[in-house]
């Protein structure tokens, strides 16, 4: 877009997230909101609401109805932007295992005769989360650019060449990246030939529609009062943790510049991410002491009235992902409400997805408005409401010996956990 209009007319703001579904931007709504007021905004999560054959019921009814919350609010950002779902497909291109680990027994191939008949691998319910989302699209009057429909019209006719059209497997490479973006751009060209006409429509009170009315689900903070995540892409830490060995959790990049707080730990005190002097002054700290300290993340965070929090991990198949506990304390350790709750979050996928260890950002929530402060805190909920100060740490501790690959190894099995985001209002 820059290059056909130029970056005194258009500026593009990339603020894609990889493994990020509806799910995960409606928790941190807040990060599109701080880019506003824009002029549009495209959205595209085909590639992470797919699923595989068996759960695709579930992830239709889970598409339909976020896809329906997700695009209402960002029609209702300030500016009232306009919003385009750009709608695409996945195959699994040469890989038939890939294919029958997606849908077994319904895998389904073309021949490309240019590429000496090769065989395209797929399942049909890989064309299906753009349908999936119509409804909802309609529903809020938000535009829709489709490469699916621009490839693969018809779900029982895929072209011979369909792999010609997407080079990748779940996720797509670079050059299917390139098609996409020359479909959006037809796509402004062609609005912008019939703007006219467009605007014409606005003054017929028959085709302008009213967006309905929706109750925000418990995992949006649309004004918060603590906001932190991690931006792929983006090395700054909003935490500032140090980097010196006396921690397992480090502010780092363990995939394609997809950037978090991690903690990985092996079962013979190994902690991945640390160089050779940090290895060995963490292991002197671990000689002797309770590792509790050195397994907990610690963070100073502000309360909302509302009571919600909302922390944002990353969930794969892969047998490292762990479990973490998570609690709420003064700056002195004691926990901040009546009963002492704590919190466990896991961070492993119960089903083998068809690209295998795929990872997905998923949103972990409860309120804690439930909870009553103890008397010795000096905290209250009306202190809260008045917006008094009210700051208070945020606990996230490893719990080791949780993760499939360490409870199959005592000895170099490995405990994982990946903070993306922590979010309350």
């Amino acid at each position: 877009m820059e290059e056909k209009w130029g970056t005194d007319s258009v500026e593009v703001l990339n603020i894609a997230a990889g493994g990020y579904n509806e799910d995960a931007w409606l928790s941190s709504i807040d990060v599109i909101a701080g880019y506003t007021p824009v002029d549009i905004i495209l959205m595209e999560s085909v590639v992470n609401d797919r699923g595989i054959y068996r759960t695709q019921e579930w992830d239709a009814k889970r598409v339909a109805e976020t896809s329906d919350v997700l695009l209402n609010i960002l029609m209702r950002l300030p500016g009232e932007p306009s919003v385009m779902s750009v709608e695409l497909f996945t195959v699994s291109s040469k890989e038939k295992d890939d294919a029958k680990t997606a849908c077994p027994g319904r895998v389904q191939f073309v021949n490309d005769p240019v590429l000496d008949f090769e065989q395209c691998y797929y399942c049909e319910f890989m064309w299906m989360p753009q349908t999936w989302r119509d409804a909802a699209r309609k529903k809020n009057s938000v535009a829709r650019v489709s490469y699916r429909d621009a490839v693969w019209p018809v779900q029982s006719h895929p072209p011979n060449n369909l792999c010609q059209y997407w080079h990748g497997r779940w996720h797509p490479e670079v050059r299917t990246h390139s098609l996409v973006a020359s479909t959006v751009v037809f796509h402004f060209s062609i609005v912008l030939e019939k703007q006219q006409e467009l605007l014409a429509l606005n003054q017929d009170e028959n085709s302008v529609i009213s967006l309905p009315n929706i109750e925000l689900p418990d995992n949006v903070c649309l004004e918060p009062n603590t906001s932190m995540h991690t931006m792929q892409g983006n090395p700054f830490d909003p935490m500032d943790l140090l980097n010196d060995g006396s921690s397992c959790w480090i502010f780092r990049s363990d995939s394609k510049d997809k950037y978090g707080w991690i903690c990985e730990f092996g079962m013979d005190g190994t902690t991945f991410g640390l160089n050779e002097e940090q290895t060995e002054s963490s292991r002197e700290l671990l000689m002797g002491r309770n590792p509790d300290d050195y397994l907990t993340l610690q963070q100073e965070i502000q309360l909302g009235n509302d009571g919600k929090l909302i922390v944002t991990r990353l969930r794969s198949w892969d047998s490292r992902m762990a479990k973490a506990d998570v609690w709420l304390s003064t700056k002195t350790g004691e926990n901040v409400f009546e009963g002492d709750p704590v919190w466990t979050i896991d961070s492993h996928s119960k089903y083998t997805t068809s690209s295998g260890n795929v990872s997905i950002a998923v949103p972990w929530f409860t309120n804690v408005r439930e909870h009553a402060f103890k008397a010795t805190t000096g905290l209250s909920w009306e202190d809260v409401a008045a917006r008094k100060e009210t700051s208070i740490i945020f606990n996230i501790k490893l719990k080791t010996n949780t993760s499939q690959s360490s409870k199959e190894d005592s000895e170099h099995g490995i405990d994982k956990f990946k903070l993306l985001g922590i979010t309350t209002c």
